[in-house]
């Protein structure tokens, strides 16, 4: 078997009701840009403006917490499946979405978590119904709030 990926980078864009026009996502080319203001007209200001970043994939302020299930956490299943460890790491600041993305609501709005357990349990049930395979499952959770 292949490992689908060994460390992958994505960043996930938060709705928000007045998105800033500094910040630009491109999920087409996976890359995100922020244009920064000039301070002053006083003095010469050779500092970049622009700077352009690119992720192993963008979801935009439309993705569903389906859709980030079936980018970021079904590859991280599949391998799993094949033994190898699977860690899903969500980073940010404080109000960007990482509870939500990884926890969620109800019903449809589930998050990674409840939907990754549900997926990996349904193909457990499937590569074992007619064989002797066992699996081994142990997670872990948490989060660390240093604010």
């Amino acid at each position: 078997f292949m490992v689908a990926s060994n460390i992958k980078v994505y960043i996930r864009v938060r709705p928000c009701g007045k998105p800033s026009a500094s910040f630009q996502a491109d999920p087409d080319r996976s890359t995100a840009t922020f244009e920064l203001d000039r301070l002053t007209d006083a003095e010469v200001n050779n500092s970049k403006l622009t700077h352009a970043y690119r992720f192993d994939g963008i979801l935009p302020m439309s993705a569903s917490q389906e859709d980030v299930l079936d980018t970021v956490a079904k590859p991280v299943i599949d391998d799993v499946l094949n033994g190898v460890n699977g860690t899903i790491f969500a980073y940010g600041q404080t109000g960007s979405g990482k509870s939500w993305s990884m926890s969620g609501g109800q019903d449809d709005n589930r998050g990674i978590i409840p939907r990754m357990n549900e997926e990996l349990f349904q193909q457990i049930g499937e590569k074992t119904a007619n064989s002797s395979a066992r699996f081994l499952v142990m997670c872990s959770y948490f989060e660390i709030y240093n604010e």
